[in-house]
């Protein structure tokens, strides 16, 4: 059944609040035994659900936040989203309509241009079926990854000089599932969450 106007922007409502219960800012709290203390900076960024184009559950989870950069240039950004440091990588940054069911993680985003040193905006997305299928109701944490490239030669165009990597974590209080797609349109199904006692062999 088709859901009236004022039905669908209150379905998208429940959507949003369902994701961000505790608020849509992602604390930059950092998990107890996380394997990035002492490597990630902690970082606050901004959560949002991508609605796919009919009413039902969202595509996927964009993140917005300013990185810190230490000169002007070109920097690729690349994130990972984890629940349980032990299992593994929940979710993969990704092109948009883009999961894991076709490729083993994701791209870095297209480069972003800082001007200065600074900070330099950023948005990250997360494929919704890999939230789905490999996700669970709970708080989480993205991993967001920051490098700068320059070129070695003007002439050449796949010669790249990579510098210092910088690591940044946030805390998303509260990620419900059930709140995005269990398949992206013309992608494979993405594959669950190993078992924990594969870990511990």
């Amino acid at each position: 059944m088709l859901l009236r106007d004022g039905e669908a922007c209150l379905h998208w409502v429940l959507v949003g609040l369902a994701l961000c219960a505790a608020g849509t800012s992602c604390k930059a709290d950092k998990p107890g035994a996380s394997p990035w203390s002492g490597i990630a900076d902690t970082l606050i960024c901004v959560a949002s659900t991508e609605p796919s184009d009919s009413v039902g559950p969202a595509l996927g989870l964009v993140i917005r936040a300013d990185v810190p950069v230490d000169t002007a240039g070109h920097y690729f950004v690349y994130g990972e989203l984890y629940q349980d440091w032990g299992r593994g990588t929940v979710s993969y940054s990704n092109a948009r309509g883009m999961d894991m069911s076709h490729t083993l993680e994701g791209p870095p985003t297209s480069p972003v241009y800082a001007e200065s040193a600074g900070s330099v905006p950023v948005e990250l997305w997360f494929p919704g079926s890999e939230l789905r299928v490999r996700g669970r109701k709970g708080e989480a944490w993205v991993v967001i990854e920051v490098w700068d490239t320059a070129s070695v030669d003007p002439r050449l165009t796949t010669a790249i000089q990579v510098h210092r990597r910088r690591y940044h974590l946030s805390r998303i209080a509260r990620l419900d599932p059930w709140a995005f797609v269990e398949q992206l349109p013309d992608e494979g199904r993405v594959p669950p969450m190993p078992r924990r006692d594969q870990f511990e062999r």
